[in-house]
């Protein structure tokens, strides 16, 4: 009985060692600030052309130049810079 009730008690005490250690590597990841998500893109600037539209391809001459054209929606024109 005393040998088992010894297996248990550093079974118990190892099993803190390890849990304790584990947290001590997430507090140094947090100090180190480890991010491990990739970097976000940039987001584009939505440009809202005060033109009347139809059709998406009506809006090529009121995005300016570089800028793509999202859509035409409800007849206002839209576009990415």
């Amino acid at each position: 009985m005393e040998k088992t009730s010894l297996k248990l008690v550093f079974l118990f005490s190892l099993t803190i060692i390890f849990f304790c250690s584990s947290l001590g590597d997430a507090r140094e990841m947090v100090k180190e600030e480890v991010n491990c998500m990739p970097p976000v893109e940039p987001i584009m600037d939505s440009y809202e052309a005060n033109a009347s539209c139809r059709r998406d391809n009506e809006c090529i001459k009121y995005c300016p130049k570089g800028c793509m054209i999202v859509n035409c929606n409800f007849g206002t024109c839209f576009c990415e810079c």
